[in-house]
């Protein structure tokens, strides 16, 4: 289960399920009614989502946030994407805010990999594929060119391909 954090309009702790408790090293009978700033986060963190809590207590509107900070219980860095969720009060303005924390880690250093690859693939095909006007490649999929072996060297030669690379990708 993802770690869940209540917070009143104030911006206290109400609840932290198990999994919070594990995700921040700390108690819900401890943390109760302290102030989100006092939980064990990064001071960038806690600003982030103090801001972000602060936003969806006002308009009413979920958000969501991505941060990297180090999570207990190894203390390692972390990319956590919060969601929060605003808790309306029986006159419909918020009176709570509702703060799931999903690690992202593996997701996010996949995206680097996957980005890297297709940075390397992309130069790959720069190096292999000549221009394709250099080339003599018309819209249409034809290409020109001098072949010295036609009986007409001086008149180039067009072929038509079936397979049209889409230059726009």
């Amino acid at each position: 289960a993802d770690p869940v954090v209540r917070l009143d309009a104030t911006l206290r702790v109400l609840y932290l399920n198990s999994a919070a408790e594990r995700a921040l090293g700390v108690g819900c009978a401890q943390c109760r009614g302290s102030a989100l700033a006092e939980l064990p986060l990064p001071r960038p963190a806690v600003a982030e989502l103090r801001a972000t809590c602060e936003r969806t207590l006002q308009d009413g509107v979920e958000r969501s946030c991505l941060l990297k900070h180090a999570l207990a219980p190894d203390g390692k860095a972390h990319h956590v994407e919060y969601h929060l969720v605003p808790e309306a009060a029986g006159g419909g303005s918020p009176r709570s805010v509702l703060v799931s924390m999903h690690d992202v880690t593996e997701r996010v250093q996949q995206d680097e990999r996957l980005r890297r690859e297709a940075e390397i693939l992309q130069q790959l095909r720069q190096a292999v594929e000549p221009d394709p006007a250099a080339a003599g490649v018309h819209d249409d999929g034809r290409r020109v060119h001098d072949d010295p072996l036609s009986e007409h060297p001086d008149r180039p030669v067009v072929e038509r391909h079936a397979v049209v690379v889409d230059r726009a990708a």
